[in-house]
């Protein structure tokens, strides 16, 4: 018997909480992310990938993204502090 996949992405209490002064862009790259890493990690399941070698690859799509984010965005980088 296989393990359940996990649950298609919702927004909770939680996450509304932590989006509250997010752009509209931030909001809707994250959610696209969301779904997408989402997608990805049931087809490799059900494809028959390791737990392990699944995570790594979403970690890596995660990294991508966030990249992405930052760029588009010109989000500053949290703790970086510009030179005087």
């Amino acid at each position: 018997m296989q393990p359940a996949l996990p649950q298609a992405p919702k927004i909770g209490a939680a996450l509304s909480q932590r989006q509250v002064g997010q752009s509209k862009e931030v909001k809707a790259l994250s959610w696209r992310m969301q779904h997408r890493l989402h997608r990805r990690y049931v087809k490799l399941k059900a494809r028959g990938k390791r737990e392990n070698k699944a995570i790594v690859a979403i970690a890596r799509e995660m990294a991508a993204f966030l990249w992405e984010l930052q760029n588009k965005l010109n989000l500053p980088i949290p703790g970086n502090v510009p030179a005087q």
